[in-house]
């Protein structure tokens, strides 16, 4: 399996350090993931990116072949337990406590500054989305949230790590909605938890670097 993954979620042509690691993660991930889909559709894990990326071996070559092999058998701990490999392509310069994601502390998943990030040449490493209010209101209610008619929408705070932990969404009478953590990405489908908002006036447009 984790031949399958390594060289779509890595290009297996980088160094066989690198190849390793990834290893390691993704063999963490498969084990951290189990029951993930199962209530649901029958099975652990998918093949998309919702969980990682899985096309089978015909991408696969000597070398990511054997930063599986060498591999074997490893993956990642954390206080004798076994930890869940997240891994991401980029993370816009900083990644996040989990509880500031989804809820819940999670003791090896912490925010730390990434120095390392280049934004310009990352794939989606800036971006931006336009929303108008009337497709504010659309994406609210269709999350499950009650909102008139859109007036302003502002990140009313953010983590240590300056990624969005909350915004407030002002209809023309006054009522507020307030979307925390993993659903200041969600609701409005952008790319991150790390970007600012320009426009307070029934339109909104987010940009992240």
């Amino acid at each position: 399996y984790v031949k399958g993954v390594l060289p779509y979620e890595m290009t297996p042509s980088w160094p066989i350090e690198a190849l390793k690691a990834q290893a390691v993660c993704a063999r963490s991930y498969a084990l951290g993931s189990v029951n993930k889909h199962q209530s649901r559709y029958g099975f652990d894990v998918c093949d998309g990116t919702d969980c990682q990326v899985y096309q089978g071996t015909t991408r696969a070559t000597s070398q990511s072949d054997s930063a599986v092999t060498e591999t074997s058998g490893e993956y990642l701990v954390h206080n004798g337990a076994l930890a869940t490999g997240y891994f991401f392509s980029s993370d816009g310069g900083a990644t996040e406590d989990a509880v500031n994601v989804w809820g819940n502390e999670v003791g090896y998943l912490k925010g730390v500054p990434d120095p390392y990030e280049d934004l310009d040449n990352a794939a989606n490493g800036r971006w931006s989305k336009t929303l108008t209010g009337s497709e504010v209101s659309e994406k609210l209610r269709a999350a499950g949230y009650k909102i008139g008619t859109v007036k302003s929408v502002a990140i009313t705070k953010r983590t240590a790590m300056d990624n969005v932990n909350e915004v407030t969404v002002t209809d023309t009478a006054g009522a507020k909605v307030v979307i925390r953590r993993q659903a200041c990405r969600t609701v409005f489908g952008v790319n991150s938890i790390r970007y600012s908002i320009n426009g307070q006036s029934g339109a909104s447009s987010s940009s992240a670097t």
